[in-house]
């Protein structure tokens, strides 16, 4: 059984490394162009408001915030309560 996790944890391994293609460039889904729309129009806008807006619970917008961000498609700038977001590509 031992012998089957390290193998397991090892195949992992080797398919994230295969797998990183960190230099290609991340496709936007529809729900992140209706993110993207309302940041433009409201660059204030909260994680909150945005949830309401296009009818998605909090942690489904911060995931796809998260995505964004790390895509380097947004950014926010400034304090978690007064800040705002930036859209950078």
């Amino acid at each position: 059984m031992d012998l089957w996790l390290c193998q397991c944890q090892w195949w992992t391994g080797y398919w994230e490394i295969l797998g990183d293609h960190s230099d290609k460039q991340k496709k936007v889904d529809a729900t992140q162009e209706k993110i993207i729309d309302l940041i433009k129009a409201q660059p204030y806008i909260t994680r909150s408001e945005l949830a309401k807006k296009i009818s998605m619970s909090s942690d489904g917008v911060k995931y796809h915030l998260d995505n964004l961000k790390s895509a380097g498609i947004i950014q926010h700038v400034g304090s978690t309560k007064s800040g705002h977001w930036e859209i950078l590509k």
